[in-house]
């Protein structure tokens, strides 16, 4: 879901930065006054986060956000660690990469329908959509007596 925000959303200009065999995820903010903005950033390898604001709120500028002004700055600073010897050898390592927890089940949806993704999707139109074990959708279900329908098994 974090990840989208930068894939797709409000921080896609760290993509500008950062390239996509990099995974990245995170959140921009701003507030309704535009006297705050940030964005919190997190690689496989490091989370940080940047704010932009004045120490007595003041609007900052007519149009402020999170995804224009912090967001840019997180992505520099993150091209920089990537660049330098811990980034590039986690990378190199293949530690860029992130493995749900136990009980995360993942399933591929349509974009279009909103439901599980099927063989005539387009690979555009596919996503992956993460679920905690129990609010999966029922194609994605465990169900180990399954095996006890489908009858004995031939050798």
């Amino acid at each position: 879901m974090m990840r989208d925000v930068v894939e797709r959303g409000t921080a896609s200009s760290i993509r500008r930065f950062l390239p996509a065999t990099i995974p990245v995820a995170g959140k921009t903010g701003t507030t309704n006054d535009n006297t705050d903005v940030w964005f919190i950033g997190l690689t496989p390898d490091i989370v940080a986060g940047v704010w932009l604001g004045f120490d007595k709120p003041r609007m900052i500028t007519s149009g402020a956000a999170g995804g224009s002004l912090a967001a840019p700055i997180w992505g520099r600073m993150m091209a920089r660690y990537y660049e330098g010897s811990a980034g590039r050898a986690s990378v190199e390592r293949g530690e860029a990469a992130w493995a749900p927890p136990i009980g995360v089940i993942s399933g591929e949806l349509d974009r279009t329908t909103g439901q599980m993704a099927t063989v005539a999707t387009p690979a555009e139109n596919r996503y992956t959509e993460y679920f905690v074990e129990g609010t999966e959708p029922e194609p994605l279900r465990a169900d180990p007596w399954k095996l006890f329908r489908w009858g004995p098994i031939g050798f």
